[in-house]
């Protein structure tokens, strides 16, 4: 049951990541960095999101936007599934508490993990 609380959470956070290489993600802490830099100061040193924005042809500034947006939608959405999933694992958790392993084993047949994504506002 652990394994399963776990992969449908993965299942319903990997499609959001899906349009997003490896390397890519991995530079996602980086580019947050910058883009708070950015955003407190437009001459602050952002390499990063300096090279990627002058390849997209945009400005800067506008590509710090957008990263601020979307990691404050990904915060909100990975943070509502993770809180999902360990209320599950809690409920998991709770069953070896019981001592009649009849009941026991209904409780964790009882605990079926679907999850919900919240509504987010990207504007």
């Amino acid at each position: 049951m652990q394994t399963e609380i776990r992969d449908r959470a993965e299942a319903v956070l990997s499609p959001l990541r899906s349009e997003y290489g490896p390397t890519e993600i991995a530079s996602w802490d980086q580019q947050w960095q910058e883009a708070t830099a950015l955003s407190a100061d437009p001459a602050a040193p952002a390499p990063l999101i300096r090279a990627i924005a002058g390849a997209r042809g945009m400005a800067p500034e506008m590509l710090a936007q957008r990263i601020i947006a979307n990691r404050e939608a990904w915060v909100t959405i990975s943070g509502h599934v993770v809180g999902q999933r360990l209320a599950y694992q809690d409920a998991l958790e709770s069953t070896a508490a019981i001592v009649d392993d009849a009941e026991a084993v209904a409780a964790i047949q009882a605990i079926n993990p679907i999850y919900a994504l919240p509504e987010v506002n990207n504007a």
